[in-house]
C-alpha cells in the first residue's frame, strides 16, 4: 500500500507542477496583450513576459523531472552511475532557468531599471556556480563509476576506465 501512496503524491505533484506551469504561461502571455492593448510600454512586457514563460519551462522541467524519476522507474537509484544523471539532469535545468533569467533581467535593467543590474549579475554567477560546481561533481565521481560499472557475463568483470585516457579494461573481481 506504501508504494502506491508515494506513487500518489508524485502523481499530484507532478499535476500541481503542470497546472502552476501552464498558469504562468497565461499569465505571461495575458500581461503582453493586457499591455499592447492599453498602448503601454511593450518591450518591458515582453521581458517580463520572457521571465515567466522562463520559469514555467523550469517548473515543467521540474515536474518531468519528477515524473520519470519517481513515477515512471519506481524504484529507487541502484548505483552511483544512476544519481550521477539524475542529479546532472535536475541542475542543468536548474542552470538553464537561471541564466535564461539572468539575460533576461540584465536586458531589462539595461532597458528600466539600472539598480536591479547587479541582481542580474548575481543571479547569472550563480548559474555559472551551478555548471561548475556539477562539473566538479562530474570529475570527482567518474572514479567511483569506473569502479562500479560492470560489463556483466559469468566472470562478472568490472570495467576499469583510466581517468586520464579514458581508455577502459576488463579485468576480473574476484
Amino acid at each position: 500500500m506504501v508504494p502506491y501512496l508515494s506513487t500518489t503524491m508524485y502523481a499530484l505533484i507532478c499535476v500541481a507542477l503542470a497546472a502552476l506551469a501552464v498558469t504562468l504561461l497565461a499569465t505571461g502571455i495575458w500581461s503582453v496583450v493586457e499591455v499592447a492593448l492599453s498602448g503601454g510600454e511593450v518591450i518591458l512586457a515582453v521581458l517580463e513576459a520572457v521571465g515567466l514563460v522562463i520559469v514555467a519551462l523550469a517548473v515543467s522541467d521540474v515536474a518531468k523531472y519528477i515524473y520519470e524519476e519517481e513515477i515512471e522507474r519506481e524504484r529507487e537509484l541502484r548505483s552511483a552511475v544512476e544519481a550521477r544523471q539524475s542529479l546532472t539532469k535536475f541542475l542543468v535545468i536548474i542552470a538553464i532557468a537561471a541564466s535564461l533569467e539572468g539575460l533576461v533581467q540584465i536586458v531589462h535593467a539595461a532597458k528600466s531599471d539600472r539598480a536591479a543590474l547587479t541582481d542580474a549579475a548575481l543571479l547569472l554567477l550563480a548559474a555559472v556556480a551551478v555548471v561548475v560546481g556539477l562539473g566538479v561533481y562530474q570529475r570527482l565521481t567518474v572514479p567511483t563509476e569506473a569502479k562500479e560499472e560492470r560489463i556483466g557475463g559469468p566472470n562478472d568483470e568490472l570495467r576499469r576506465v583510466d581517468v586520464n585516457t579514458g581508455e577502459a579494461d576488463s579485468r576480473s573481481s574476484r
